[in-house]
């Protein structure tokens, strides 16, 4: 390397680091030297800032009271997304409702039964209903918020909604 590369990488060098030269401290400062005492940091038993009415963490969706859920709609229904819920419920569903949805599934001699999806006022409450029901959860029913995709929940009410007596 020539001399005037050395000298400029050198300039360059020193320039940078004037950029980390704190006129308080009176010495080098990096920003791994932050800390908290240092750092303007919330107080002790203080309060968060709240968050902005509208903001959902990153990959979630906003989310009612199963009660308020009425007004969601199931995507109108395809051979595919019957199949997908098909298989859906017999992974997630089957286990306690049984194979048919009537809450004859093998866990049910050894816990409180599930209800009956095929009974006529499981089938009349709304699409949104059944979905809040699968993303939250019941009385004794897990939510499966993290275990199902939004589009997977909606494949289940479809078939949930092809059981009939």
């Amino acid at each position: 390397m020539s001399r005037r590369a050395a000298a400029a990488f050198g300039l360059i060098g020193l320039a940078g680091l004037t950029g980390c030269f704190d006129q308080q401290r009176r010495g080098l400062r990096f920003p791994w030297d932050e800390n908290m005492q240092t750092h303007a940091a919330p107080r002790p038993q203080s309060q968060a800032r709240p968050a902005p009415a509208a903001a959902l963490a990153q990959g979630s969706e906003r989310t009612l009271p199963r009660e308020q859920s009425s007004a969601l709609v199931a995507p109108a229904p395809s051979p595919a997304a019957r199949a997908g819920g098909a298989r859906l419920f017999a992974i997630t569903c089957a286990p306690c409702h049984g194979s048919d949805g009537r809450g004859e599934g093998p866990v049910t001699p050894k816990f409180i039964p599930a209800p009956d999806l095929t009974d006529p006022d499981l089938q009349s409450k709304s699409d949104g209903y059944l979905y809040a029901t699968i993303r939250d959860g019941g009385l004794v029913m897990p939510p499966h918020r993290e275990a199902l995709s939004p589009e997977e929940r909606w494949q289940i009410v479809l078939y949930v909604r092809s059981l009939k007596r």
